[in-house]
C-alpha cells in the first residue's frame, strides 16, 4: 500500500529526510516538547492571521474547508482559508489560497498558496514549504504560481514571497 503525502511529511521533508521516510512509511514516534510548542505557536498565529483576513476582506470574499478541485477553484473566492487537497496519494491542507491575475484552467486568474508562520522573518525552509504547497496547487489548477504569501510572527504581518530557487527544491 502507498503512503500518502501530508503535511508532516512535507515539513519533515525540510527538517530531516529520515523523519520524512519514516512518516511515509506508517513510523509512529513521540513528539517533542519543541515540537509541541511549535505547534501551538503557528495556531495562535493561525488564529491572529485569519482575524487580519476576514477584516480586510468582505464576508463573502472569504471561503472556508473547501476541498481542492477545478471546480471549487472556478468559484474564483478571493481568499480561501484551509484548502484541502485529498486524493490518493496526498492529504495536504493549506493555509490559505489567495486569487491572482494569470491563465489557468481556471480561466484567466489562478491561485497563489498562503501559508502562517510564527517567525519574524522568513526562512530558507518557510520559502520551501511554500513551494511545495505551490507545486501541488498547480496539479490542481494546471499553472504553477509565482510566488505566494507569507502571514509572519506576532503581528501577522503579510509578506510577498517569489520563489526562484526554492521551487527547483520542492
Amino acid at each position: 500500500m502507498a503512503s500518502r503525502i501530508t503535511d508532516a511529511v512535507i515539513e519533515a521533508a525540510q527538517q530531516c529526510r529520515l523523519k520524512a521516510y519514516l512518516l511515509l512509511s506508517g513510523e509512529e514516534y513521540n513528539k517533542s516538547s519543541y515540537e509541541k510548542l511549535l505547534i501551538e505557536q503557528h495556531d495562535d498565529l493561525t488564529l491572529r492571521a485569519i482575524g487580519n483576513i476576514k477584516r480586510a476582506h468582505r464576508e463573502i470574499d472569504v471561503a472556508t474547508d473547501l476541498n481542492l478541485s477545478v471546480a471549487n477553484l472556478r468559484k474564483g473566492t478571493p481568499f480561501i482559508l484551509s484548502a484541502r487537497l485529498e486524493n490518493e496519494s496526498h492529504s495536504v491542507v493549506f493555509d490559505g489560497l489567495r486569487k491572482i491575475d494569470g491563465p489557468s484552467v481556471l480561466g484567466d486568474f489562478r491561485y497563489e498558496p498562503v501559508m502562517f508562520c510564527p517567525a519574524r522573518r522568513v526562512r530558507a525552509s518557510d520559502r520551501q514549504l511554500l513551494a511545495a504547497r505551490a507545486v501541488l496547487l498547480a496539479q490542481v489548477q494546471g499553472a504553477l504560481p509565482d510566488g505566494g504569501v507569507i502571514y509572519l510572527g506576532h503581528n501577522s504581518a503579510r509578506t510577498g514571497i517569489r520563489f526562484g530557487p526554492a521551487l527547483t527544491q520542492a
